[in-house]
């Protein structure tokens, strides 16, 4: 894809971003995990 233009992003804080995608992965692991408790409790 050709690079037509650059915009930057304000505001933006990197380590916030890796910070917050760690949580989110932690956060999908405790739903899966509520998910296959209910799922083995029928």
């Amino acid at each position: 894809m050709k690079e037509t233009e650059k915009i930057e992003i304000m505001h933006f804080s990197q380590e916030g971003y890796v910070e917050d995608g760690k949580n989110v992965y932690e956060a999908g692991k405790k739903m899966t995990a509520l998910a296959d408790k209910v799922a083995d409790e029928g």
